[in-house]
């Protein structure tokens, strides 16, 4: 699916320190407090106490260590921006996503949401077999399980712009282009449990109109038809 490291702390520190390297090099000041070595050194913290997991770190140890993680791949992202590396700026910010499929499978909860959904809105862009594309969608249920409550249950969590919304609705439009009836049932149900039915409503309008556009299998528009009506049902019910 992607030339991502494994969600496995030694692989993505590793390629991690490589493209660091790549952005040390290009470096040349900007006017910030930290240097690509200050993150790098930061980032060897962090990896020694992933490292420590395996001796019996807590989830809360972990979840420390995860946000720090994400914030340090978003400054030396910026900085490789700077450097005039956009590449390796992408692919230093798609390093949080094998870097929190690791966590989250042990027992991390995730609590600064929008790099990782990033990371996945990515990944979505350059993937097409529905293979792949049901891989992705698995990593996005996980990720969707393992968001704290801190983000999900804020009052403005479903808001346009709020990284849980678009996790949601990127995680349904994943599923749809997975062709597979069983994910797009899990992903819409996930929408409609979560979602105002104003906003369900309008997603599943503009799926409606992708059918016919992108030529979906009749076995994907029958699905997406039979949410539709629905929700046509309930908000005329209402």
């Amino acid at each position: 699916m992607s030339d991502l490291p494994p969600p496995e702390p030694g692989a993505v520190m590793a390629r991690f320190r490589e493209l660091a390297s790549e952005v040390a090099n290009a470096w040349r000041g900007g006017g910030r407090d930290l240097s690509p070595a200050d993150v790098v050194a930061a980032m060897q913290e962090v990896g020694n106490g992933l490292a420590d997991a395996a001796d019996g770190a807590s989830a809360a140890d972990l979840s420390t260590l995860s946000d720090r993680a994400l914030l340090l791949l978003g400054e030396i992202s910026e900085m490789a921006d700077a450097s005039g590396l956009p590449d390796i700026a992408r692919e230093l910010e798609l390093l949080g996503l094998p870097l929190v499929l690791w966590q989250t499978r042990h027992g991390v909860r995730i609590r600064i949401l929008e790099p990782v959904v990033n990371a996945l809105a990515a990944q979505a862009n350059r993937v097409r077999e529905p293979g792949d594309l049901e891989r992705l969608y698995g990593e996005m249920r996980e990720i969707t399980a393992a968001t704290s409550p801190q983000v999900t249950d804020a009052p403005d969590s479903t808001a346009s712009g709020h990284p849980w919304r678009l996790l949601l609705l990127n995680k349904a439009i994943v599923a749809t282009r997975s062709h597979q009836p069983r994910l797009i049932e899990e992903a819409y149900d996930d929408l409609v449990a979560r979602f105002p039915a104003g906003a369900t409503a309008a997603f599943l309008e503009e799926a409606m109109g992708q059918m016919d556009a992108i030529g979906y299998p009749a076995t994907v528009s029958e699905v997406v038809n039979r949410y539709y009506q629905q929700c046509a049902t309930a908000q005329r019910l209402h």
